[in-house]
């Protein structure tokens, strides 16, 4: 990972690593494809709706209320920690440095809480799928809170928990 020395914070990250890629990226993917699957198993239909409203939650929700303030994909990084994300977003929002409003603060955590609580329901019946997906879903929490809020320039995200956090 690139790092940058800064007063206030000892290593604000400038890049994503591709191992920070792939490890956030299986972590997150792969909770996903386990709700996915475990619906899919119970019904195919609610499958097709967690599905539906994983793509329009990242695409817009996240997007929007969170994506469109993250200085790592517009400025001079260009830099995503999911790719393709980034690219698609620079491409729908336009860059909204500052602070969250309410409305970006209520689309970032449905988006959070969505994936997490949709496929409970279903993976109920399917304890081993239920262990795998919350341990898929634990490790992304745990890779944003342990590691990469403590780096991280979006000082106005609710969990940036670098010592330069303003808001």
């Amino acid at each position: 990972m690139s790092q940058h020395n800064c007063s206030g914070n000892g290593h604000i990250t400038h890049r994503f690593s591709i191992w920070e890629k792939i490890l956030m990226g299986t972590a997150i993917y792969g909770s996903v494809a386990l709700g996915l699957y475990g619906i899919y198993l119970e019904s195919v239909f609610w499958a097709l709706v967690y599905f539906g409203f994983v793509n329009f939650a990242m695409l817009i929700l996240f997007g929007y209320g969170l994506c469109s303030h993250c200085p790592y994909i517009y400025e001079e990084y260009k830099d995503c920690l999911f790719p393709p994300w980034g690219r698609i977003y620079r491409m729908i929002f336009k860059y909204r440095p500052g602070k969250f409003s309410v409305l970006d603060k209520i689309c970032f955590f449905n988006t959070l809480i969505g994936i997490l609580v949709i496929p409970i329901y279903w993976l109920l019946n399917n304890p081993p799928i239920l262990v795998l997906f919350l341990g898929f879903y634990g490790a992304t929490v745990a890779g944003f809170v342990l590691y990469e809020c403590r780096r991280c320039q979006h000082v106005y995200c609710p969990f940036n928990a670098s010592p330069q956090k303003q808001g």
